[in-house]
């Protein structure tokens, strides 16, 4: 029944894809083709890791992955960070004798 009607064709969709008939298909269709399947997504991701085009993006991701990092731990700060020297003095009193650095 070919038609144009774009309303009619997706409550007709919408009928199919939940039928029990059609769940257990797609869950049989999973198990029996999971490492397919997970080797697929692997080989997606490592082609597209390096292009800004695509949301695989490494440097995006984990840039989005350190700023939600930050706002869950405020007070975490980054490894990579370069500290400035300290221009306080620093001295250890161990009793007898006093080291200042």
């Amino acid at each position: 029944m070919p038609t144009n009607d774009k309303e009619y064709m997706k409550n007709y969709m919408s009928k199919y894809n939940n039928t029990e008939k059609n769940m257990e298909y797609k869950r049989s269709y999973y198990e029996k083709n999971k490492e397919h399947i997970k080797k697929l997504q692997r080989q997606y991701y490592h082609k597209h890791k390096n292009d800004p085009n695509y949301s695989h993006y490494l440097e995006y991701r984990l840039d989005l992955q350190k700023k939600a990092y930050q706002k869950k731990k405020p007070y975490c700060t980054n490894y990579y960070t370069k500290r400035e020297p300290r221009n306080t003095d620093i001295k250890i009193n161990n009793g007898k004798y006093t080291i200042t650095f």
